[in-house]
């Protein structure tokens, strides 16, 4: 991926997917992140599904994230409400910051008050706090967000 070499797209996929090497696996997501390689998104979201590994599936959500792709909403929304890891939970809540919509904001705001774990509470306020920046809506409160989440740009 830092050589920039887009030939190599279809290869990293591969490796991605069957690496048995947990770091190979997500060096491999990260690299198709660097390479912009849009058309794969799907490919890192089967990965992350199939995963056992949560730091894999960390790494992999970092690389989603890169991308910034609407479609990974109802992955990360699924992975904040039920990964086991808060690692996990954590990565998916700070890149639900960049895709933001309506929905989002709920589940930030839910994940604020409810994750069993501090980092990841902490992280869904910062969160909430970029996506009403990036949506000029006066940051107050969780709640108040929640309230005004219709006015979010999707």
């Amino acid at each position: 991926g830092k050589l920039g070499d887009k030939s190599s797209i279809g290869a990293i996929v591969e490796f991605m997917q069957n690496e048995d090497w947990e770091f190979g696996r997500a060096s491999a997501a990260l690299a198709l992140a660097d390479l912009e390689a849009e058309d794969t998104v799907e490919a890192i979201m089967q990965c992350i599904q199939q995963d056992e590994d949560e730091f894999v599936r960390r790494d992999m959500l970092r690389a989603l994230k890169m991308f910034k792709n609407p479609i990974t909403r109802p992955l990360v929304h699924d992975i904040i409400e039920n990964d086991e890891s808060w690692e996990v939970r954590k990565m998916a809540v700070e890149s639900l910051a960049w895709i933001a919509d309506a929905t989002s904001v709920s589940i930030l705001v839910k994940s604020l008050k409810t994750d069993n774990h501090l980092f990841v509470r902490q992280e869904a306020e910062k969160s909430l706090q970029i996506i009403a920046q990036d949506n000029k809506i006066p940051w107050t409160s969780a709640e108040a967000l929640l309230a005004r989440r219709n006015e979010i740009i999707d």
